[in-house]
């Protein structure tokens, strides 16, 4: 019951991709877009994430970015963002938040954000939302 060998996907008469599975596990992988553009890739899909896959590093950088005047909060900010296929963030939004000038704060140091890798399915890099939450001690 596993997947083995050449896998191909069309669309109409369009080659979409063609996958290179052994046992059950992708080895390789080639995708077309419409434009006839090409993309490798050894993961179907990917998910964004920033400098490297390591866990709490949006975190981090927050953490020392952030500046603030307001002493004595502590509590949880929800915020969600797009990171673009471009890499870039975007439409940072404030789910719940602490004070206005920790939001105001967080939102600056996630809109400067450089670094990031899109999301990819298939090889090809996508729009997707990234939600994170921020907790601030006293």
């Amino acid at each position: 019951g596993y997947k083995n060998g050449v896998w191909t996907a069309f669309k109409g008469k369009i080659k979409k991709y063609e996958e290179t599975y052994k046992k059950g596990s992708l080895s390789k992988g080639t995708g077309w877009n419409d434009a006839g553009e090409s993309f490798s890739y050894k993961e179907i899909k990917t998910d964004a994430y920033y400098k490297n896959r390591e866990n709490g590093g949006v975190r981090k950088y927050v953490g020392k970015k952030f500046n603030s005047n307001t002493a004595g909060v502590a509590g949880e900010i929800f915020v969600n963002f797009l990171v673009t296929k471009e890499g870039l963030v975007k439409e940072v939004n404030i789910i719940r938040g602490l004070t206005v000038d920790y939001n105001t704060e967080v939102k600056k140091i996630l809109s400067e954000m450089k670094g990031w890798t899109p999301a990819k399915i298939r090889g090809e890099a996508y729009n997707s939302t990234y939600s994170l939450n921020l907790r601030f001690t006293e």
